[in-house]
């Protein structure tokens, strides 16, 4: 388990460090307050939250990482499975796909650029 750990921490560690992956993600700004997903983010944390503390011990677990992944995946569901998925995540039914996929792009791109 040790050795996965550190594969990786290496892996996270060296992406990033080509000069022009740099220059790419220096371009496109990062979240905002008042992305479309900022309020879904919230809203999905406190949801995770809730239901993680019903159980006893410790919890631990980032909401960031669970609804950018499952937002990966909302973008291939359709139909049922998409409406269930955009009730789970929080996702606001007013907006387009496109502006959530935008929002989600966003997000991994600002993490890339805070490494």
């Amino acid at each position: 388990m040790e050795s996965f750990v550190k594969v990786l921490l290496a892996l996270i560690c060296s992406q990033g460090h080509s000069q022009r992956g740099r220059e790419v993600y220096a371009q496109i700004k990062p979240v905002k307050a008042g992305d479309v997903l900022e309020k879904s983010n919230l809203q999905f944390s406190i949801d995770l939250y809730k239901e993680s503390v019903k159980r006893e011990g410790n919890v631990f677990f980032s909401p960031w990482s669970l609804q950018t992944t499952l937002g990966m995946v909302y973008a291939g569901a359709e139909e049922r499975t998409k409406s269930q998925m955009q009730k789970a995540l929080s996702f606001p039914s007013n907006n387009s796909d496109d502006l959530i996929y935008e929002g989600l792009h966003r997000n991994l791109i600002s993490i890339q650029v805070t490494i």
